[in-house]
């Protein structure tokens, strides 16, 4: 908390505080928890619409629009425009399970994010970055407002000025840039885009790379980012099996058996789709 009274008192009016408002005792009671202690700091109520909200006795949408008025606040209400979550369990065959949450992924945490992104405030709260600056590295955060082609010159920049760490999304440097400089690569997001991990996997393992190349994934066990990180980890074993690789070393080691239908690679021949899977 006193992290969060030290942004606010450097930036001002630049920093904001957004809270996923579901309706639930949980959520309400961080929103209590906000307004009592950031009474002055700008804050925003969203809540996800899955399209399969409860109607009775008082409709979701409604009463979560009660619940942040109660708290002086107005409710923005985001959806996943190409889905609802009838028609992703009817595309899937199945409901979500507790391991394998999309409703969450799918319908809750990606119409936010995209939300955030639309907000006018200037400070984005990287409390990795805060870590690092306090454990003695110099740190830079790459972020998506710096052009495409300006994003070498960018890192070339930094390590000029003696940054040692740099933070970004791996969709930032997926593609166009030889990050020789950076040998180890650090992942506390994977994300479940397999083309876009793996090519930003390889950005310091290119041509002229004279240094040990390691990429290590962070995940705290038990929870959703475990899950996603074997996820991910299938795919990639499925994907390297379809162009002849082997291996059992890497992300693809961490899981063998093959239990989640997402992992399935499909072929399509003739207007047919047939599925590859592993087998034991």
């Amino acid at each position: 908390m006193q992290a969060i009274d030290d942004l606010v008192s450097a930036s001002g009016a630049s920093v904001a505080l957004l809270l996923n408002l579901s309706g639930g005792k949980d959520s309400t009671r961080m929103l209590g928890f906000i307004r009592q202690h950031f009474p002055t700091v700008k804050t925003y109520a969203v809540m996800a619409d899955t399209g399969f909200e409860h109607v009775k006795p008082v409709p979701a949408v409604d009463w979560c629009r009660q619940l942040a008025a109660g708290f002086g606040l107005p409710l923005t209400v985001v959806r996943n425009p190409n889905k609802t979550y009838v028609v992703m369990v009817r595309r899937r065959g199945m409901f979500p399970s507790a391991q394998f949450r999309q409703c969450t992924s799918d319908l809750k945490r990606g119409p936010i994010q995209k939300f955030l992104r639309t907000l006018p405030e200037k400070v984005v709260i990287n409390c990795m970055a805060d870590v690092l600056q306090k454990a003695g590295f110099r740190v830079a955060v790459l972020r998506s407002t710096v052009a495409t082609d300006k994003r070498e010159a960018w890192y070339e920049k930094q390590l000029k000025e003696g940054v040692e760490v740099v933070i970004c999304h791996p969709r930032l440097v997926e593609t166009g840039l030889d990050l020789l400089a950076f040998p180890t690569l650090y992942f506390y997001e994977t994300g479940y885009s397999l083309h876009t991990l793996r090519q930003a996997s390889r950005r310091s393992w290119r041509i002229g790379q004279h240094l040990p190349v390691r990429v290590k994934f962070l995940a705290y066990s038990g929870i959703m980012q475990e899950t996603c990180i074997r996820h991910m980890g299938k795919k990639m074993l499925v994907a390297l099996m379809m162009e002849g690789k082997f291996s059992g070393e890497g992300l693809q080691s961490l899981d063998a058996k093959d239990e989640d239908p997402d992992s399935k690679v499909y072929v399509y021949r003739g207007g047919k789709r047939y599925s590859l899977e592993l087998q034991k």
